[in-house]
């Protein structure tokens, strides 16, 4: 595996029609030959609700870079905020809601990358441009 140092502007951005979610994977095989992990940044729009998400078989792990929300994992409910990490179980279904009046922005990982994860766009959402700096 090739290593490099890469920033969001560097890769593909995908975001929902709608604009509210926004995802980037800056270390993953496409862009830097990972098939063991994946990690990027993950945007929620201010008052807006994710798409809830479950990893069989992958912990992930979030890391909160900007922003305030409402996580559930499973049946428990959780306020999260800029500086917290949080450990997601493999099996443990999840979902994000963005409580604050700025964006949400996670850093985030799977370990070891999904089985079930694909180079395909999910529904939904496009290829849009990098964010400014």
């Amino acid at each position: 595996m090739d290593q490099r140092v890469i920033g969001q502007k560097d890769v593909p951005h995908v975001a929902s029609e709608d604009g509210s979610q926004r995802v980037c994977f800056l270390i993953d095989r496409g862009n830097c030959g990972s098939e063991r992990t994946s990690a990027g940044l993950y945007w929620l729009a201010p008052g807006q609700e994710g798409t809830p998400d479950l990893h069989p078989s992958s912990d992930e792990i979030y890391y909160v870079v900007q922003g305030r929300g409402a996580l559930q994992l499973d049946e428990d409910h959780h306020e999260v905020e800029q500086g917290q990490a949080i450990f997601v179980p493999a099996g443990t279904r999840h979902v994000s809601r963005n409580t604050g009046d700025e964006p949400l922005c996670y850093f985030f990982a799977y370990v070891p990358r999904p089985p079930e994860m694909t180079d395909e766009l999910p529904p939904g959402f496009s290829i849009v441009p990098p964010l400014p700096s």
